[in-house]
């Protein structure tokens, strides 16, 4: 679960108990007793809302909201990233991610998926694939490769792209290899130096 997820399901949490505590008041009170279905759309309209207030989601995906929240939240927090993107005037945005999984015989599988829009927040291309890959951050820095060699191949000099990742130790390696310390690849000949 992203941490954007989680703060919604906290805000959740509230219209859910007000929900049920106004219709306990509605039930003593007045004797009107509010079926199940009017109970769920109360909620649902109201965590709608009180997300919007805590800016999680965006009003105009309320119907997405409906059927997926989860979905609605994640792409809501993707509209935010876009809009301070648009604030570094750039050409493209790509997001990578990239996978490994080792099983229990040792056997490991990896891959890695993307996506590159412009700036007008128009898909290029998306991509996955399986590849082969030692290391969990040797998967994400691939990844990063593949769709920065994309990026390169559509910009024109005077451009810009902005490639994002969830893997802070791949951003740390790249960072390193440009100020030409190279201790990722090192360490990975030095493992199989000794394999």
């Amino acid at each position: 679960m992203t941490a954007h997820v989680k703060q919604a399901w906290e805000v959740v949490v509230s219209p859910v108990l007000w929900t049920l505590w106004l219709a306990r008041n509605k039930y003593i009170f007045s004797g009107i007793e509010l079926s199940l279905e009017i109970s769920l759309l109360l909620v649902q309209l109201r965590s709608f809302q009180w997300c919007l207030a805590a800016e999680l989601i965006k009003s105009e995906l309320e119907s997405l909201c409906k059927v997926n929240p989860e979905g609605c939240i994640l792409l809501s927090n993707k509209y935010k990233r876009r809009e301070i993107f648009l604030g570094w005037n750039t050409s493209l945005v790509g997001f990578s991610d990239g996978s490994f999984k080792e099983s229990e015989d040792g056997t490991t599988r990896s891959g890695m998926r993307g996506i590159k829009l412009n700036n007008k927040d128009e898909i290029l291309f998306i991509f996955s694939g399986k590849f082969k890959a030692s290391l969990p951050v040797e998967a994400e820095l691939k990844a990063i490769i593949f769709l920065a060699n994309a990026a390169m191949n559509q910009l024109d000099p005077p451009n810009k792209a902005v490639i994002c990742t969830d893997c802070a130790l791949a951003v740390h390696n790249l960072s390193k290899l440009r100020a030409g310390k190279d201790y990722f690849f090192q360490k990975k000949r030095r493992r199989n130096v000794q394999s």
